[in-house]
């Protein structure tokens, strides 16, 4: 008998799968200017999205669900090559339709999101065909699937397989938590799952808003040269706060 999830948990299930995850694919930092929107080569999807950077940049998840030996895997959809996810669009999606339509035991709905960085490189390798779907009226591209143990609550650690470098340019406010052991992690999104007019703006008095473990810390700084935060081979360590931002620990 398979187990049924509840949409209540879709932020947690969705920044723990993947939030971070979802990357372009072959994109270089250097790239940016002659980068073609889409590319499709040898059933490798390229994304490349035409912009001197990711900041600011609005995208939303829809997570496929299924029980599976060992944990929860997700199919994860998203909009990043194809549109920026309109608001009414979104709003209109029903997330048990969604499992039901695709034969799924949970359909989770990750976003609104926006990345607070400026380029990312993914070195992933695709695995298999890159599928196309559409929820409701919005269409996304499929660009991973993802095995998790359970649900980790805000603040608890998920390690995501990937290989990816973050690039946070220099003169970029960045936006950092680190617990009692000293572990630092790097904002990569902010959401608006859990306050729908969350500014990038005020991410810099997010501090005064967070219920915080205890011994952990929010700090605002000014990068005065580039950041680039890699993801190691052990795999990228990436935690929420209460407001299903995410980040990655700094190595």
């Amino acid at each position: 008998m398979r187990t049924k999830f509840k949409n209540s948990g879709h932020a947690l299930i969705a920044a723990a799968l993947l939030s971070a995850l979802v990357a372009a694919p072959g994109c270089q930092a250097g790239d940016e200017q002659n980068a073609d929107p889409i590319e499709v080569l040898s059933q490798t999807v390229l994304l490349r999205i035409l912009t001197a950077s990711l900041y600011n940049f609005r995208y939303c998840e829809v997570l496929l669900a299924t029980s599976v030996t060992g944990g929860i895997r997700a199919d994860v959809y998203n909009t990043m090559s194809r549109n920026t996810c309109p608001q009414e669009q979104w709003e209109a999606l029903d997330a048990a339709a969604i499992a039901a339509e695709f034969s799924v035991d949970g359909a989770f709905l990750n976003g609104p999101r926006f990345w607070v960085l400026d380029w990312i490189t993914n070195n992933s390798p695709t695995a298999g065909n890159a599928s196309l779907a559409t929820f409701g009226e919005i269409e996304m591209i499929q660009v991973a699937s993802v095995v998790t143990p359970g649900v980790n609550p805000a603040y608890d650690v998920s390690v995501v397989d990937r290989d990816t470098v973050f690039l946070f340019r220099a003169g970029r406010e960045v936006y950092q938590l680190e617990d009692p052991s000293g572990k630092r992690y790097i904002m990569q999104s902010f959401s608006r799952i859990v306050d729908a007019d969350l500014q990038i703006t005020e991410l810099s008095g997010l501090g005064e808003r967070l219920t915080l473990p205890a011994g952990w810390s929010f700090s605002v700084r000014t990068l005065t040269a580039d950041l680039n935060l890699q993801s190691p081979e052990t795999g990228a360590e990436v935690v929420t706060d209460d407001f299903s931002n995410t980040y990655q620990r700094l190595l």
